[in-house]
Order: C-alpha cells, then sequence, then structure tokens
C-alpha cells in the first residue's frame, strides 16, 4: 500500500492562492492534505540573551 501526502505550509500572506494549489494537487494524486499555519514570531527587543530573525 503507498501513502500519498501532501504537506502544505501556508503562511500570513497569499494564503487563498497557497491553498487552492494545494488542494488540485492533493486532488490529482489522490492524496491526503495536512495543512499547517506558520507566522514568524516577532525576535524580543532589549532580550539578556543572543537572539536572530531572518527577513
Amino acid at each position: 500500500m503507498s501513502f500519498k501526502t501532501i504537506l502544505s505550509l501556508i503562511g500570513t500572506t497569499n494564503t487563498e492562492a497557497d491553498i487552492d494549489k494545494a488542494v488540485t494537487l492533493t486532488a490529482e494524486v489522490e492524496g491526503h492534505l495536512s495543512v499547517m499555519a506558520l507566522r514568524a514570531a516577532i525576535s524580543p527587543f532589549g532580550a539578556d540573551y543572543p537572539a536572530a530573525a531572518a527577513g
């Protein structure tokens, strides 16, 4: 038995288009869709420990 799982990472911009593409691809391969909504955390200001943020 083969498994067909599509994992779609959705950000905070252009979400509707991203979800539409993931649904279309999943339907084409007759698979299972998992969606993870992500949002980048804001780095703390004045922290006593080193922190880095990717832009």
